[in-house]
């Protein structure tokens, strides 16, 4: 099992590969266990907890703190209301029920079922007003269901740098493992352009922090293949623009032959006319002058 000292070489080498400069943690617990994870070094942070009992002792740690704040809240994949679970071990306090954890911790019981409303990560965000939503680059969801919560994050996975999320390591450990498992995490965040760095086994070897990061291979990957299908769009629009200026050019080049020809008729037809008008011309001019010479005999 690593020791104290290998997670903070872990988080000491993650801090100078991502500086963290806007932390977020959700089930912070009542403050007594905040250090590591990256936390000791950030200039500005947001503690959640859903718990209200442990508030009272989370802010007494964040007052004299710069730039951190505390929340109450649960946290969810998504907006609505859902049963907080109270357990007889704060620490398993949350969305999942005590009864799915009794292979973990056999004396763990139920306290109360309470109605609450949960919030998503991106709504949580939307509502802090201290600009953490633009600097946070490192999240830790220290609860369980860590993958669900995760999932309502939206756009805030494309801007953060280090994750870490509490897993379940062994599956054996819980009847109904699906949506704790580590390997179901890591099939979501490696979808989301994150890949695992390490796992650090809790006091119960069965549980564990996964650690993860922005795979930037993976990112500059995607960013050449954007640009392939960039440059692909630009081409086959400008082919397209090509395509259609040739054949607007074509439908202009066979309108001014038509017109041309047009043109051509009416010429002729003036000609034709103007020449009928001269005939009538002269022909009215010989009557005139028949007429007159008439005129001249009858006189």
């Amino acid at each position: 099992m690593p020791t104290r000292v290998d997670e903070e070489t872990w988080f000491v080498l993650l801090g100078q590969l991502h500086p963290v400069t806007g932390y977020l943690r959700i089930g912070a617990g009542s403050g007594r266990h905040l250090e590591g994870f990256g936390l000791d070094t950030a200039p500005r942070a947001l503690l959640v907890e859903a718990d209200e009992r442990r508030l009272q002792s989370l802010e007494a740690v964040v007052e004299t703190r710069p730039g951190w704040s505390v929340r109450s809240a649960v946290v969810a994949a998504e907006n609505g209301p859902v049963v907080f679970n109270r357990a007889s071990s704060p620490n398993e306090s949350g969305l999942v029920a005590p009864a799915r954890l009794t292979r973990l911790w056999p004396n763990l019981a139920s306290v109360e079922e309470q109605e609450r409303k949960a919030t998503d990560l991106s709504s949580l965000l939307a509502e802090t007003t201290d600009g953490l939503a633009a600097a946070l680059n490192w999240l830790h969801v220290d609860c369980l269901p860590a993958g669900a919560i995760l999932s309502g994050a939206g756009d805030l996975l494309k801007r953060l740098d280090v994750i870490v999320a509490r897993v379940l390591i062994d599956t054996t450990a819980v009847e109904d493992p699906a949506d704790l498992s580590s390997a179901e995490l890591d099939r979501f965040m490696v979808e989301n352009g994150f890949r695992a760095v390490t796992v650090l086994p809790e006091r119960h070897p069965a549980l564990g922090q996964a650690v993860f990061v922005r795979d930037t291979k993976r990112q500059l990957a995607d960013l050449r293949d954007e640009q392939v299908r960039v440059g692909e769009g630009f081409r086959s629009r400008i082919a397209d623009f090509e395509s259609r200026l040739r054949s607007e050019t074509e439908h202009h080049a066979a309108g001014s032959a038509r017109m041309s020809e047009e043109i051509d008729r009416l010429r002729a037809t003036l000609e034709d006319r103007a020449a009928a008008i001269e005939a009538s011309i002269a022909a009215r001019d010989e009557q005139a002058a028949l007429a007159d010479a008439r005129a001249g005999e009858i006189a």
